[in-house]
């Protein structure tokens, strides 16, 4: 997938500069129909204080090519690397998988409960993963955005053990919500910046799925119905969605593509962290019993 750019790429504002040889990249296999991958320049707007504050914008996307009309992926050079401070962020993660792992000593409900509350985990890892994706400037806003993440999962921590016993606690709902409006912010400054960022539906189903949590912290005895509909209905959505928009949708508009290699390390480290506790644990817990 060696792509020379030329003085079509200057048209569509991409980097006329050395190739790059993008044969390990396989956005355009998840996403299909692209055959041509090109450099993106770094655009300069919305940036304040230097590069102190960027707003969120799209690391790579999907574009016409105005000479041939053929799909383009315009996408960063280099291949990412997690970070320190996301991997700062699955260690705090792990910490509260581990303390999830303990509704399984029980029966059926206990089970039941178990995937409720992991929902909730995932959900937070998952949506602010993607987000730093797709959006991530490593930025003073970005560094922010994840510190406050932090101190709300350290909340749902906390909070996770009456949540077993009372699915109507306050605390673990509230932080969990905390995650949420956080994210829907960086989406909603990513939309401003621009309209085309793929952000709106989140902007528009984050309340929406929201609404059932709120409702169960004024009314507890609806929290057994609440909870799994806000759990299993937000993944149902979000798998509708995404095979939607890369099997049925191929407006370019509703088809964000996000960085593979980046999104494949940050689960596969995950897996790995999340793994090793689960053995240490077992360990630990065989050796109190001996």
């Amino acid at each position: 997938l060696m792509h020379r750019p030329n003085e079509e790429s200057s048209l569509l504002g991409l980097s006329p500069e050395q190739p790059h040889n993008h044969g390990q990249h396989h956005t355009h296999h998840k996403f299909g129909g692209n055959q041509k991958i090109v450099d993106a320049e770094p655009d300069p707007r919305g940036r304040f204080l230097g590069d102190l504050i960027v707003l969120p914008r799209l690391r790579q996307k999907f574009i016409k090519d105005p000479v041939t009309g053929e799909e383009v992926l315009a996408r960063e050079p280099d291949e990412r690397k997690a970070s320190w401070l996301e991997l700062f962020y699955d260690l705090i993660f792990v910490a509260l998988v581990s303390q999830l792992t303990h509704a399984l000593a029980g029966g059926p409900v206990d089970i039941l409960r178990f995937s409720i509350l992991y929902l909730f985990v995932w959900r937070t890892w998952s949506s602010t993963t993607i987000y730093s994706t797709r959006y991530d400037t490593n930025d003073l806003i970005h560094k922010c955005y994840y510190y406050f993440q932090m101190i709300a999962i350290v909340g749902m921590g906390i909070w996770m053990h009456p949540a077993y016993s009372e699915p109507s606690s306050v605390g673990f709902v509230a932080s969990f919500l905390v995650t949420r409006a956080l994210t829907w912010i960086m989406y909603l400054l990513a939309h401003l910046y621009d309209s085309q960022s793929g952000a709106l539906h989140l902007l528009i189903s984050t309340p929406i799925f929201s609404v059932p949590l709120i409702v169960s912290c004024f009314v507890p005895n609806l929290s057994y119905i609440m909870w799994p509909l806000t759990a299993y209905g937000e993944e149902l959505f979000n798998w509708l969605r995404t095979y939607a928009a890369t099997k049925i949708l191929t407006s370019i508009s509703v088809r964000v593509p996000i960085s593979i290699e980046h999104i494949t390390e940050r689960n596969g480290l995950f897996v790995m962290i999340v793994l090793g506790e689960c053995v240490a644990g077992s360990m630990f817990r065989k050796s109190s019993v001996g």
